[in-house]
């Protein structure tokens, strides 16, 4: 499929019979599945993303809780260390 056939793909996205006449049946459905695998491909980042985010969230507030348990209060002493 030529790259030069695809705007003419987008511009007609309202009329699908129009744009399968003009480009076929079968240049039409791999355009459609490329533009689906690209946005497929692009939610798999963004899902990635958001997953390494959390992850770094979930570090961080997890290293600030542990250091506020083994921190010694006011008045106690501090633990043995082994």
């Amino acid at each position: 499929m030529k790259i030069a056939n695809l705007p003419n793909l987008l511009s007609n996205f309202g009329a699908t019979r129009r744009s399968i006449e003009v480009l076929g049946k079968s240049r039409a459905f791999r355009a459609l599945t490329r533009l689906s695998n690209a946005a497929i491909a692009a939610l798999t980042l963004i899902y990635g993303l958001a997953l390494q985010m959390l992850m770094l969230a979930a570090s961080w507030a997890g290293g600030r809780l542990l250091r506020a348990m083994t921190r010694p209060r006011a008045g106690q002493p501090r633990a043995p260390v082994s």
